[in-house]
C-alpha cells in the first residue's frame, strides 16, 4: 500500500502536476488522521468495554459482600437479644432474689458484661477506596449510600466502644470483688470447668450488691439500644445498598 502511494507521487511530480502534487498530499494527510482517529476510537471504545466489565465485576462482588453483611447483621440481632434475654434473668433473679446454679450466674454475669458490636466486611469496596479507584463506580448515589453507611457504622463504633470501654472497666472492678479474674481466661477459652469454687470469693455477695443491679440494668439498656439500631437503621442502610446495586447491574447487562 506504502508503495502504491509512493509510486502516486513520483509520477505527479515527475509530470511537473504541483496542483494535483498538493491536492492528493492533502488527501494522503487526510486520510492518515482519519486512519488515526479510527484507532483512537476503537481504543477509547475497548477502553470503555474493559471499564464496564470491571465495573459489572465489581457490582457483583459488592452485591455478595452486602448480602453477607446483611446475614451476619441478623445473627448480631439474634445475639444482642439473646444477650438482653439473659440480662433480664439475670436482672429477675436479683431482685427476687432466686436461687441461681453457679455455672448459670457467672456466664450470665461475665456475658452481659460484654459490647457486642457489628462490623461491616466489604474487602472490594475498601480496595477501591484505598487504591483510588472508586471512579470505577459511575453510580454517584450508590458510592454515597455505601460512604454514609461505612460512616454511620464508624460513628457507631466509635460511641459504643468509648461508653462500653468506661463501662467494662467499672463493671470488671465490680466483678472483681466477688469473683477470681483468671475466670475471664476460662470463659474466653470455653473450658470445661469441674469445680468452680476455685475462681469464687463472694458470689452470694455478687447478687445482694446493688451496684450489681445497676451495672446489669446499664448493660441491658445498651443492648436495647444496640438492638433497635441493628434492626432499625443499619439492616435498611445495608438493604438499601443492595437494591441499588441491583438496579445498577440490570442496567449494565
Amino acid at each position: 500500500m506504502l508503495k502504491f502511494f509512493r509510486h502516486i507521487r513520483k509520477k505527479l511530480l515527475g509530470e511537473n502536476r504541483l496542483t494535483k502534487y498538493l491536492i492528493y498530499a492533502i488527501g494522503e494527510i487526510v486520510l492518515v488522521v482519519i486512519g488515526i482517529l479510527f484507532a483512537l476510537q476503537i481504543n477509547s471504545w475497548n477502553e470503555a468495554l474493559k471499564n464496564k466489565n470491571k465495573e459489572v465485576y465489581i457490582l457483583k462482588e459488592l452485591k455478595k459482600e452486602f448480602q453477607n453483611d446483611s446475614i451476619k447483621l441478623q445473627s448480631f440481632i439474634q445475639l444482642v437479644s439473646f444477650k438482653t434475654a439473659s440480662g433480664n434473668r439475670l436482672k429477675k433473679a436479683i431482685i427476687q432474689k432466686e436461687q441461681v446454679p453457679i455455672d448459670s450466674l457467672i456466664y450470665a454475669s461475665f456475658f452481659n458484661g460484654r459490647l457486642v458490636l457489628f462490623e461491616s466486611n466489604t474487602p472490594t469496596y475498601d480496595e477501591l477506596v484505598s487504591t483510588g479507584r472508586l471512579d470505577l463506580l459511575k453510580n454517584e448515589s450508590l458510592k454515597k449510600l455505601i460512604n454514609d453507611f461505612k460512616n454511620h457504622l464508624k460513628i457507631e463504633k466509635t460511641f459504643f466502644s468509648f461508653e462500653a470501654q468506661n463501662r467494662k472497666e467499672a463493671y470488671n472492678q465490680h466483678l472483681f470483688k466477688y469473683f477470681e479474674p483468671q475466670i475471664m481466661g476460662v470463659l474466653w477459652e470455653r473450658k470445661k470447668v469441674e469445680d468452680w469454687n476455685t475462681f469464687l470469693i463472694d458470689p452470694q455477695g455478687y447478687l445482694n450488691d446493688p451496684l450489681t443491679l445497676f451495672h446489669v440494668n446499664v448493660a441491658i439498656g445498651v443492648d436495647r439500644e444496640l438492638t433497635w439500631k441493628y434492626s432499625q437503621r443499619t439492616i435498611w442502610r445495608i438493604t438499601s445498598i443492595i437494591e441499588s446495586i441491583t438496579k445498577e447491574l440490570k442496567l449494565k447487562q
